[in-house]
């Protein structure tokens, strides 16, 4: 499929599924942006804009909205201290798992 069509389809997914996960979890966010991003399947900004790969458009349910709360907890902790982990797990608690499943999935970065 096209890139465009594959990028639009990310934004609209990625969009619906961060509003919904901030608005239970109590997060705010700037914007959220799709990327081609081979590297990283998303990112926060220092100003809370969330960001993600296209390519994440083709993980498992379970693992995208793990991506999802990853993201939205960088909102509040800036890194990957205990604090962050533990807002992770509060929200997550077999998110070991999910980012395992997540990990497993990177051959997906290398699609397109």
């Amino acid at each position: 499929p096209p890139l465009g069509f594959l990028k639009k389809n990310a934004k609209r997914i990625f969009t619906a599924l961060t509003k919904k996960t901030a608005k239970e979890n109590g997060f705010s966010y700037s914007s959220v942006r799709i990327t081609s991003a081979r590297t990283r399947w998303g990112s926060c900004s220092g100003k809370n804009a969330i960001s993600y790969s296209f390519r994440a458009l083709f993980l498992p349910k379970e693992v995208m909205e793990y991506l999802v709360v990853h993201e939205l907890c960088h909102t509040v902790h800036k890194n990957h201290s205990k604090a962050f982990w533990k807002a992770v797990e509060t929200r997550i608690p077999d998110w070991r798992e999910r980012r395992a499943d997540m990990k497993d999935h990177a051959h997906l970065m290398q699609i397109i």
